[in-house]
This record gives structure tokens, C-alpha cells and sequence, in this order.
């Protein structure tokens, strides 16, 4: 491993890790590097990592009792397979160069051993030294990683699954999206694991903050909070059939923000690249919310979308043309309250040209000539 492949030209990162880094001078024992911290940085790291510590403890019992925590072989094997390629590589470049790195390493390769207290970040004048503790190294070198590495792949198959299951549902029963696993390990033929093992691996996966929660029962993409867990359980256990295509397809899901780029979606994007905006962000951020605003809002928040970003219609043509457009990438988009049909795959119908006294396909209730359809005045 290259220590360039996990650097940056110039710290990217550095009011986050300006904010966190220790103190120096630079130590090497892990008693030492844990006694700089904060005493309420240390509880910060055990609760992350679930250890039992009482809060009345003065700092250096503490320290003791993480200390202890780390040298569990089942906390530490828990904790090696949720890392990352990126994490393991910086621990194998720590390794090698005597357990200290200088240098602005990749953010993503370092946040969550630092957030465990595997790493210690001190800033010394300009640069920034990560420090892993020799007690550490040797409890690191103890490991049996061929064995644990075959669970890694399977913790991250399982995390993976979940991310995808999440932004193409928003909220699921647990059992279900086990079943839904079992069904797409066959199909790629790979070994199927145990229940028991199965729970492990989708429970185990929260040592790591993720982008959705799990209340023991259902799993909720992180759009929900606590007090909206009702509303995710009404809509993953409303009656609809799941859209539940091959593994190949599912797992695409699982990269933040993937949409399916179909005709409708390509042919709204061209309209805000014409008539909108050609900046590519810009472009891209609102396809994105679209999806969202199809779902929540209807289409006055579409409307309402495009103002924000200073467009206004230039003519009643244009606005019909929107509204078509609008209908269009509607009935076919993916969404949670349809767990993850879309409404033109749910209704089995072909999208068809509306009347305007005929209901709205969007689904509000209201005829299409007083929504979708409506003339831009009425919006206003």
C-alpha cells in the first residue's frame, strides 16, 4: 500500500481535524494517548463502541477499563469487520512505518478510527502525525484476519444490502428484508449463511453511525426520525407488493443518490438544462430532490423548487410542457410509499394522455386540469 493513495495535496480536512487533534508532544503507550483526551471524549468513544463504563469514574479508571474493552478479542474482531479497504490500508501503512504516518490523510480513511480511539491525530506546527499505539499494533497483529476477513465481506455484503434496501424502500420489517437477502444470495448462488449468523451481521453493522437505524424490529432510512417511526411502519406494512428485481439491479441502489436515468428522467433533465440551468451541479441536486418532491410535495413543490433557483416560466406553453414532463417522470419514479414500484409499474397501465377532468395521476385526489394540469396563474 502507497501512503500517496490515502494523501491529499493539501488538507481538505483541516477545521475537522484541527477541531479533534491532541496536544502534543506526541506519545506512544495507549494508557498515555488515552489520558489526553477529554474525560467526556472518552465516554464519547465507549458508548460509540458499547462499553459498560460508568460515567462516575475519574479519568485514568476509565482509560483502564477501554483499555481492557480493547484487548476483547470478540469487541475487536466486531469492530475489524465493519472497517473499510481505506481503514484497514491506514492501519497496514501505520504498521509498516512503526505505528506513526505525517501527512493529510483521506478523510474517510481515518474518521472512524479516530471516532474509536484505534488512532490518535495530534497536530504538530503545520502537520498533522497519526499515531497508533504499540499496544495496539501487537493487539491488531494478534488477529486471525484470514478468518475474520471472510466475515468482513459478509458483514459488508449485509451493509451494503441494507443501504440499498433503505434508499429503495425508506422503511422495511426486518424479517422481510432477511427473507429478501436469502432470495438474492441463491440467485447469485453464494453459500447462504445461518439465521443466527444473519442476525449478527445486521445488527453488527451499527458499530458504524449509517444512514439509517434500526429499532429491533424494522429497519428506517435516517429521512425518518423517531417520532415519524409510526409513519415508516404504516407505509412498510401498508399492503403493497415490493418491487424486488435481481440482485445485480438491488445493489445498485446501494451508491447514495442512484436513480434509474429512464426516458422521462433524461427528458426532464434536458429541460432544466435548456430552460433552468446548465450548471451540472445545480442540474444534477435537482433531479435528485425531485424524486423527494414527487413523493411529498406534488407538483407545486416542483413549482416551488425552480423559483428558488430564480426560474421563472416565460409562457403558458412552457409551463404545459413542465407539468407533462412532470407527470411523466412521476408515474416513473421509484418510491417508498409504493415500496419501490413506481406508480405506473403499481397501477400495470401504460402512461396514458390525461384528460382534464379526469382524476390526477399524481395521485392527489384532484382533477388534472386543477393540478398537474393547471395553467401557471393558478399556481401562482
Amino acid at each position: 500500500m502507497n501512503l500517496n493513495d490515502l494523501m491529499v495535496s493539501e488538507n481538505l480536512f483541516d477545521p475537522l481535524y484541527s477541531s479533534i487533534a491532541l496536544k502534543g508532544p506526541i506519545v506512544r503507550g495507549i494508557q498515555d494517548n488515552l489520558m489526553k483526551y477529554k474525560k467526556n471524549d472518552l465516554l464519547e468513544i465507549a458508548d460509540i463502541l458499547e462499553m459498560e463504563i460508568p460515567k462516575s469514574l475519574n479519568k485514568t479508571e476509565i482509560c483502564k477499563r477501554m483499555i481492557a474493552n480493547y484487548q476483547d478479542e470478540s469487541m475487536l474482531a466486531s469492530i475489524y469487520i465493519n472497517f473499510t479497504d481505506q481503514e484497514l490500508d491506514l492501519i497496514e501503512l501505520l504498521i509498516e512505518n512503526d505505528g506513526a504516518v505525517v501527512g493529510n490523510i483521506i478523510y474517510s480513511a481515518a474518521k472512524f478510527l479516530l471516532d474509536i480511539g484505534f488512532v490518535q491525530l495530534y497536530k504538530i506546527d503545520d502537520d498533522y502525525h497519526f499515531i497508533m499505539s504499540d499496544e495496539m499494533k501487537e493487539i491488531f497483529l494478534s488477529l486471525d484476519k484470514e478468518m475474520l476477513n471472510d466475515i468482513r465481506a459478509a458483514q459488508q455484503s449485509v451493509t451494503d444490502y441494507t443501504r440499498a434496501a433503505m434508499n429503495l424502500y425508506g422503511s422495511i420489517a426486518y424479517d422481510r428484508l432477511k427473507s429478501f437477502y436469502m432470495i438474492h444470495m441463491e440467485e447469485v448462488t453464494q453459500p447462504l449463511l445461518d439465521e443466527e449468523v444473519l442476525d449478527v451481521l445486521f445488527i453488527g453493522q451499527f458499530v458504524k453511525m449509517h444512514p439509517y437505524y434500526f429499532d429491533g424490529e424494522y429497519f428506517y432510512a435516517q429521512f425518518y426520525s423517531e417520532e415519524d417511526e409510526e409513519i415508516g411502519r404504516q407505509i412498510a406494512d401498508n399492503g403493497k407488493p415490493y418491487y424486488l428485481p435481481s440482485y445485480d439491479v438491488f445493489i445498485r441502489y446501494a451508491s447514495t443518490g442512484y436513480v434509474e436515468e429512464t426516458y422521462e428522467y433524461k427528458a426532464m433533465e434536458d429541460f432544466i438544462r435548456r430552460h433552468v440551468t446548465s450548471d451540472d451541479i445545480k442540474v444534477e441536486n435537482f433531479m435528485i430532490s425531485l424524486g423527494y418532491i414527487c413523493e411529498y410535495m406534488g407538483m407545486n413543490g416542483a413549482v416551488e423548487e425552480l423559483e428558488e433557483m430564480g426560474y421563472v416560466f416565460n409562457s403558458d406553453q412552457e409551463f404545459h410542457r413542465f407539468a407533462m414532463l412532470y407527470q411523466a417522470f412521476n408515474n416513473n419514479t421509484r418510491m417508498w410509499s409504493n415500496h419501490g414500484y413506481t406508480p405506473s409499474e403499481l397501477s400495470g397501465i401504460r402512461p396514458k394522455k390525461v384528460g382534464r377532468n379526469e382524476p390526477c395521476p399524481c395521485g392527489s385526489g384532484k382533477k388534472f386540469k386543477k393540478c398537474c394540469g393547471s395553467p401557471l396563474r393558478s399556481v401562482k
